[in-house]
């Protein structure tokens, strides 16, 4: 931090997942549950009584709020001396969060907070479908790879008859370019 920003920010495809995961759904009504705790949203959740993005009531520090299943799966990786952020996340937003746990906590504390909004922002980057899986890239490598010793293999051949005075020069760079 050396102009006071966090030098550790959460790289793209993590800024996605969060922004995803705290969305928020236009016209959607709040449930008329109030949860107590953030176990008892998740087990909503989990057992699909409640979406990601489903405008919600929540039990926190004896008051109720307004908030949304994301913003509570967000809130339980802050340190517990942050309040509760309840707000569509974004990336000067992020940093500012960072910012204010690192004042506020030891070295260990943002550590872990950092890590732990890392998976939670690929985990809902690659939910959203907002990210590319890594097994889907290294199948494109593959592919590539084969293709790219196919054409080296075509080339020695292009190469061995124009050695041998079998094609021209012209015919050498034809043949090369075309595949």
């Amino acid at each position: 931090m050396s102009n006071g920003d966090p030098i550790l920010i959460p790289s793209q495809d993590m800024l996605l997942g969060l922004y995803y995961l705290t969305k928020k759904k236009k016209n959607n009504k709040f449930k008329k549950i109030i949860f107590s705790s953030n176990e008892e949203v998740k087990i909503a959740f989990n057992n699909k009584i409640i979406k990601l993005h489903d405008n919600i009531k929540l039990k926190y520090n004896n008051k109720i709020i307004k908030t949304t299943t994301g913003r509570v799966f967000f809130n339980s990786k802050l340190p517990k001396n942050i309040k509760y952020i309840n707000t569509l996340l974004k990336k000067n937003k992020i940093k500012k969060i960072i910012k204010k746990i690192y004042i506020k906590n030891t070295n260990y504390i943002v550590t872990k907070f950092l890590d732990n909004i890392k998976k939670l922002g690929f985990n809902y980057a690659y939910k959203g479908g907002l990210s590319f899986k890594l097994d889907n890239n290294l199948k494109i490598l593959k592919i590539k790879k084969k293709i790219i010793n196919k054409n080296n293999k075509s080339i020695k051949i292009i190469n061995k008859n124009y050695k041998n005075k079998l094609i021209t020069k012209k015919n050498k760079y034809n043949k090369i370019i075309n595949i």
